[in-house]
């Protein structure tokens, strides 16, 4: 019985190693910049896409990024969506004409009209409620954001898997990177 778990085990663990690809990692985890004419992007979509089209998307936030998972590659391509960011801050905007949290709005005929909104009063939200605050509060960034200026449309060929120009040699070692964008 000892020498069938023994062959077991070895056997397994020569089937892990030939399910890894060859000894290498097929995904690293990444963290850096982005930066637009000299500037930090505000919020934009970020997508890696290696050449099989194994792909990861994450967030820049105030021109930085950290993601895992990025496909390993020798050309994988970027993508730099920010008109996605710019949507949907115009929708937010349209469907919040009133300018009143969630929050506020459910506590409106709750409470006195004075009386300040609490985190215990915001911690006994419905959970619905809470989602909406949560979006209420991402919305009221990306409109900061806008208002200083930071968020900005970068050409659309950078958001093209066809038409951009980003591309880098992605390794599994490989920890950083810094993508600039000039045009």
């Amino acid at each position: 019985m000892g020498r069938v778990l023994s062959i077991l085990a070895v056997s397994l663990i020569f089937f892990a190693a030939g399910c890894s690809g060859g000894g290498g990692n097929s995904t690293t985890d990444l963290h850096g910049t982005v930066t637009y004419k000299g500037q930090m992007l505000g919020a934009a979509n970020l997508t890696f896409v290696n050449d099989k089209g194994e792909k990861v998307t994450t967030v820049v936030d105030e021109g930085k990024f950290t993601v895992g998972y990025v496909p390993v590659g020798d050309e994988v391509k970027v993508l730099v969506d920010t008109q996605i960011i710019l949507d949907a801050l115009e929708g937010m905007e349209r469907n919040n004409k009133d300018q009143v949290s969630p929050t506020d709005q459910f506590y409106k005929d709750k409470v006195a009209k004075d009386t300040p909104i609490t985190e215990e009063m915001r911690s006994r939200l419905p959970l619905e409620m809470k989602a909406k605050q949560e979006q209420w509060d991402h919305y009221m960034k990306l409109r900061d954001k806008n208002n200083k200026g930071t968020l900005v449309q970068v050409p659309k060929k950078y958001g093209s898997l066809d038409s951009t120009p980003l591309k880098f040699k992605i390794t599994s070692g490989k920890k950083e990177l810094n993508i600039v964008i000039e045009d």
